[in-house]
């Protein structure tokens, strides 16, 4: 990709699985796009390369979450770009062919206010990079972390549309520096986040009302943290 420092190479950065098993989407953040793979039901070594979902030069896709819509009875997905600092959604789609499995729902939203500078420059990329993303439980909000501040990261609130599309909507200081990962409750009431550069977790209550963010623990002394997640809900 246009990035050369980063993007020399094919770099898997997220493998996942979606939600009915039947493909198997690879985040390639050196070539720009989303590799598609169909898996064999016998063994892994059979799995199929069927397609590849191209995205915008340079963009750098970084993480995909699925978000299966019961009321609705379709399934959507949320790709972070971690240069183009986007959020893309798509409308999974298991009957099409393999190349439109993935059908992109207009344009991608800024993962931070659109006017804001993002620095870096074209060999190492922009200063201001997109980390994770996440989808609230019961699919209101989609959640992004916003990394290169030089004093305080943010973690970003975009709301889903009635179409499956997610746009910016708020931003919150995220309580340290590069919040590589962050997590999201079983019952959607509060986002951990790791804060890999200023080595502390921050524990955020999400508003039932609008998805807006308010820190209530802070642990630290935890150098380098790189995963805050929360265990699985009792089934």
């Amino acid at each position: 990709g246009p990035v050369s420092n980063r993007q020399d190479g094919s770099y898997a950065h997220d493998v996942v699985v979606s939600p009915d098993g039947a493909y198997v989407f690879v985040c390639d953040l050196g070539a720009d796009v989303i590799r598609v793979i169909r898996p064999a039901s016998s063994a892994c070594k059979d799995a199929a390369h069927v397609a590849d979902i191209p995205l915008r030069a340079g963009s750098g896709p970084r993480h995909l979450k699925f978000f299966v819509d019961a009321a609705k009875g379709k399934t959507f997905a949320y790709l972070s770009s971690e240069f183009a600092n986007t959020i893309t959604s798509f409308l999974y789609a298991p009957t099409a062919s393999s190349d439109e499995v993935l059908q992109q729902i207009g344009e991608p939203s800024f993962s931070s206010p659109p006017a804001l500078p993002l620095g870096g420059n074209k060999a190492d990329g922009p200063k201001r990079t997109l980390a994770e993303v996440q989808v609230a439980p019961n699919g209101r909000f989609v959640f992004a972390s916003n990394r290169g501040d030089s004093q305080e990261d943010s973690i970003s609130v975009l709301t889903r549309g009635d179409n499956g599309r997610a746009s910016w909507t708020y931003w919150y200081r995220s309580g340290g520096l590069n919040p590589r990962h962050f997590d999201v409750s079983p019952d959607g009431q509060y986002l951990s986040v790791a804060n890999q550069d200023s080595g502390n977790v921050v524990v955020l209550r999400v508003s039932d009302k609008d998805g807006s963010l308010d820190k209530v623990a802070t642990l630290g002394g935890l150098p380098k943290v790189a995963f805050a997640g929360f265990a699985p809900a009792d089934k």
